[in-house]
């Protein structure tokens, strides 16, 4: 995909650690939770936890 014309452009590459992945509040729907889920924003006071 090309990034011209596309509104937000998000880096590749960034990794991020199991103990990251886990703090992500995920709650998995009733169907198909595996492939359904509602990843519930950070507050207003909490910052990135990705390294930069």
């Amino acid at each position: 995909m090309s990034r011209i014309g596309v509104a937000n452009y998000y880096p590749t590459g960034i990794k991020i650690t199991d103990k990251q992945l886990a703090a992500v509040p995920i709650t998995k729907h009733d169907f198909h939770g595996d492939w359904n889920y509602t990843i519930v924003p950070p507050t207003a006071t909490a910052g990135p936890s990705v390294p930069r």
